[in-house]
């Protein structure tokens, strides 16, 4: 049966309930600055293991160099593991080298460019 003219209108927005919730935010990812070239995954897993179990190791390699850039990532399997890493070993030594252990904050999710921002940006000149 159609609607009447006087029934309200209906509204397309989602309420908060269905609305799709964000990943839980977790700090459970440390970054280690000035490493020397020396070091490697397999020491930064020996170091780093005793503080709790290790997901993930990234240090991202400089292609033209073929050496690590000094900084790394370290994912563990818990919040807890990082914090007690950055902890105990932020202003530590490794391989001579004095290095700085923070727990970095999770990265926001990233939002798609949508029809509009791409027609403003067009609008404006940019990238046409």
């Amino acid at each position: 049966m159609p609607r009447s003219p006087s029934s309200p209108a209906r509204s397309y927005t989602r309420s908060p309930s269905r609305s799709r919730s964000p990943t839980p935010s977790t700090a459970d990812t440390i970054r280690i600055t000035k490493l020397t070239k020396n070091v490697t995954t397999v020491h930064l897993e020996e170091i780093f293991d005793v503080y709790g179990k290790i997901v993930d190791i990234d240090l991202p390699i400089n292609k033209r160099l073929g050496t690590h850039k000094g900084t790394a990532w370290i994912t563990f399997a818990s919040p807890a593991a990082a914090a007690k890493a950055a902890d105990y070993m932020d202003a530590a030594q490794i391989d001579g080298s004095t290095v700085t252990v923070v727990i970095e904050p999770p990265t926001p999710p990233r939002v798609g460019r949508g029809v509009q921002n791409l027609a403003g940006v067009r609008q404006a000149g940019i990238g046409a």
